[in-house]
């Protein structure tokens, strides 16, 4: 049940389910219109496929694409595509090229007098050429590097003298090609060359114009004033200048700090080294050296005491004296060198920073001359000088651009010279027989055309009948979820499943009445008579009793205003349902509601409004197991349901003894009591028949409903089809009948 009126907030229609699409269930409820098209297809498939099943003759050609090819003139390596993906590219790519229009209308102007044998004598050129275009069979064949080019004809000498052009036109277009539209990308970079060239000369010269003016020789991206600029890079100069001047000061200054500590420090391990490596003080010590040695050699057979030994000893003092006194003057000579170079080398760094220094102080003074000069010169060359900024950038694009046009000429000249990727493996051949007739492979399209539309159509059907077939449907208009749905009682297993439903719808209302202290009246109507409200009321009314609840339905219907205890005993079951199933349209409100005595009534709700009995005489008592029943009167007007006032002080009544009571309305359509008593009531329950009720008379009925504003709304789909083999709902109710069937066989056999 749905507080209050069905809601219509976004929310909630978000939420709303689409359309139930269901081909079994559609499928069984159109059989025979599909097999109708089906039949109807095929038959008209068979005499087509007869006629237009003649005999055709077929032949090929048969090229290669490599997926190895060398490259352009750039590289030395050859090209090679390393993947599937890529190669199945360059073959879609070529495909696409050989039966393109330029491609064809080559092949097919090189055949003279015998394209007529193509071309119809009424047929365009152009026509004839996407015939051809269209009649070429190009496919790749699979796990090969292989594509074959066919065409099919009634004429035998046809195919083969199409196809070789073709290729020929083919071959002789991808070796000119290294990419598709070189000639024509050449000659528009070429105009577009031109174009710039023209563009950059006339600026140039506008350019040299405004520099002219201005006296200037370049212009520089970002400057608003060259004066202001000039002026801006002198005092810049100047600050540098003032700075290198400061710097060469102190160089000076710890230059001359330096030198003066260089003078203290020694030069004797210098010398020495120096001494070590003069090579004639080294040739000196060699002699003296080797004198020595023989000298020592002559001594060593001589006695001490002996002359020779004492002159070879007093020699060899004398060499090792000349020996060392050579080494001293070496070495004070060196230092000697070394502390004039010293000096010199202190005296160079010292000139050179000085007229570093000098040349600082000059910079500075001259910048400073000039800084003071460019601040008292005031000259506004602003615009012009902006119209020569935005010249030099307009040239400098065009240039960029005219670089990158040149380079791409160039690259697309170098792949002129770059070889294919295609070889001719074969030409076609006349064919010597022809193909199959072709008639099976039409008719099997006509029979696929004729199952598909067979399956379509149906759905088609469902798709754009706006009537109510489903629980999904009635909750897409409704907004809500319905209560419950009842199926059509067409056999057992249909009556158990009716049976599991109104418990369901039973226990809900239950739910809606158990939160409320005091009695409660339900207003159940429908959308029009027919609908099975009565014996939906009635079945609804026995589950609440056996629920518990003191449950009593009082009819508020007219035109059921027989209310005895033998018209109301009458209740339909589901062997009367099946066979009054089979009956005309005309007579389906028979199907649920009890057929109603033409006898006078007995006394009911008129009768209690107008006090001419009393509660105790109006109610029919059924059981303890099943609901009372109060009928509608014995009076053949309704003038007295108009009265609201009275209908709350009856319905007053009847709860003082009755936890529940269900007022059986009449249709909320036919009758403007219906809204009034919906005011009336805690809640309302729609009955809505299933297929037969139209969209637009529920939408006006929900209207209605929701003027009275009720508490609680609720509707339930009533006599749903349950089709054989539909799906679930159909098992459910195989699977119900079959557990009641368990639990009553093991009662019988515990009894």
């Amino acid at each position: 049940m749905s507080p209050k009126q069905p809601g219509n907030t976004r929310e909630q229609e978000q939420r709303l389910p689409g359309k139930a699409i269901m081909p079994l269930l559609s499928l069984q409820r159109h059989w025979l219109k599909s097999l109708i098209v089906f039949t109807l297809i095929a038959g008209i498939g068979l005499p087509v496929a007869w006629v237009k099943g003649t005999a055709t003759y077929y032949a090929e050609a048969v090229i290669q694409i490599n997926f190895r090819y060398a490259a352009n003139l750039r590289t030395m390596q050859e090209i090679e595509t390393h993947s599937d993906t890529q190669y199945v590219r360059l073959v879609q790519q070529q495909i696409r090229t050989i039966n393109r229009y330029d491609v064809v209308k080559r092949a097919l102007d090189s055949l003279g007098e015998e394209r007529w044998l193509w071309q119809l004598p009424d047929e365009s050129e152009r026509k004839a050429i996407q015939r051809l275009m269209g009649a070429l069979q190009i496919r790749a064949v699979p796990q090969t590097y292989l594509v074959t080019i066919g065409l099919e004809d009634k004429n035998p000498y046809v195919p083969a003298l199409l196809i070789n052009p073709v290729v020929k036109s083919y071959i002789k277009e991808a070796r000119s090609e290294i990419f598709v539209g070189e000639k024509l990308r050449v000659e528009n970079l070429s105009q577009q060359r031109e174009e710039i060239e023209a563009i950059i000369d006339d600026l140039s010269k506008q350019l040299e114009e405004t520099a002219d003016q201005l006296g200037l020789v370049t212009f520089e991206e970002g400057l608003q004033n060259p004066y202001d600029r000039m002026l801006v890079d002198l005092r810049s100069a100047l600050s540098n200048a003032q700075q290198r001047s400061v710097v060469a000061k102190a160089e000076l200054d710890a230059m001359v700090g330096k030198h003066e500590r260089l003078l203290k420090l020694s030069l004797d391990a210098e010398a020495q080294k120096m001494t070590a490596n003069d090579r004639a003080l080294g040739d000196l010590r060699a002699y003296l050296y080797q004198r020595r040695a023989q000298l020592v050699q002559t001594m060593s057979g001589l006695k001490p005491t002996h002359e020779g030994r004492q002159a070879a000893e007093r020699e060899l003092e004398q060499i090792n004296q000349e020996i060392l006194q050579a080494t001293q003057d070496k070495v004070a000579e060196m230092k000697a060198i070394l502390e004039e170079r010293r000096r010199a080398e202190m005296r160079s760094e010292l000139a050179e920073l000085e007229a570093k220094l000098e040349e600082a102080t000059r910079v500075e003074e001259a910048l400073q001359h000039h800084v003071e000069e460019r601040t008292r010169e005031v000259a506004d060359f602003m615009e012009v000088y902006s119209r020569g900024l935005g010249i030099k950038e307009e040239l400098d694009r065009q240039r960029r651009q005219l670089v990158m046009v040149m380079d791409r000429i160039d690259e697309i000249k170098m792949e002129e010279n770059a070889p294919g990727y295609v070889r001719l493996i074969s030409l076609a051949e006349m064919p010597e027989e022809p193909r199959s007739g072709g008639r099976k492979k039409i008719f099997m399209m006509f029979l696929i055309v004729a199952g598909g539309a067979a399956l379509i159509l149906p759905l088609a059907l469902d798709f754009l009948d706006s009537r109510i077939r489903t629980p999904i449907d009635l909750h897409r208009i409704l907004g809500f979820a319905p209560s419950s749905w009842l199926p059509e009682i067409q056999d057992e297993n249909a009556r158990v499943l009716f049976d599991q439903q109104m418990e369901r719808l039973a226990i809900s209302i239950f739910r809606d009445i158990d939160q409320r202290e005091e009695a409660t009246c339900f207003f159940v109507t429908a959308i029009l008579p027919g609908a099975g409200k009565t014996f939906v009321i009635y079945q609804l009314a026995d589950q609440l009793q056996r629920l518990g609840i003191e449950t009593v339905v009082l009819s508020c219907d007219p035109s059921n205003r027989s209310a005895s205890s033998e018209a109301a005993a009458r209740e339909i079951d589901f062997a009367e349902n099946k066979k009054r199933s089979k009956s005309k349209k005309n007579h389906r409100n028979q199907q649920i509601e009890p057929t109603l005595n033409v006898e006078p009534a007995a006394q009911g709700l008129v009768d209690l409004m107008r006090n001419t009995a009393d509660l105790d005489q109006v109610i029919i008592r059924r059981g303890p197991d099943q609901a009372d029943w109060i009928g509608f009167g014995s009076y053949a007007d309704a003038d007295e349901l108009k009265n609201v006032m009275r209908l709350e002080q009856v319905l007053d009544a009847i709860k003082t003894r009755y936890r529940l009571t269900l007022l059986d309305g009449p249709a909320i359509l036919m009758s403007a009591n219906a809204e009034a008593i919906a005011g009336i009531c805690y809640g309302t329950l729609i009955i809505v028949d299933s297929i037969d009720t139209p969209v637009k008379q529920l939408k006006r009925a929900l209207s209605i409903i929701e003027r009275a504003s009720p508490e609680v709304v609720g509707a339930v789909l009533n006599q749903a089809p349950l089709f054989k083999r539909s799906g679930y709902f159909s098992q459910l109710a195989k699977a119900l009948a079959h557990y009641r069937s368990e639990q009553t066989d093991s009662l019988n056999k515990q009894s």
